[in-house]
């Protein structure tokens, strides 16, 4: 009998990583920091729904800004609008392995 992830009673982390796109590596990152409540059973490693849900709530919000507000929902602020003291995060990007050829040159 399939049971839909959502009405499962616990998730085993390729089934957390389905259901909320958060990556295995953040997810045994926050068990092992002990944010996120985890059991296992043998070798699988088991997340209670509660558990998630609670981990989730638990995540800081995201505030709207007055500019972001005046600007439109989803449209980027300039970082010279933003205000003293808030530096935007760095963007994180992924590298890329470029294989070359022997005798290629780029």
């Amino acid at each position: 009998m399939d049971v839909p992830l959502t009405e499962k009673l616990a998730l085993n982390i390729r089934e957390v990583t389905a259901l909320t796109g958060v990556c295995r590596t953040e997810l045994y990152d926050a068990i092992a920091a002990g944010a996120l409540r985890a059991r296992k059973r043998g070798a699988s490693t088991l997340v209670l729904q509660a558990d998630l849900r609670a981990w989730l709530d638990g995540l800081p919000a995201i505030a709207p800004s007055a500019a972001g507000k005046a600007a439109g929902a989803g449209e980027a602020e300039p970082a010279a609008e933003m205000g003293a003291g808030s530096a935007p995060a760095p963007a994180r990007r992924r590298r890329r392995l470029v294989l070359i050829a022997a005798g290629e040159r780029t």
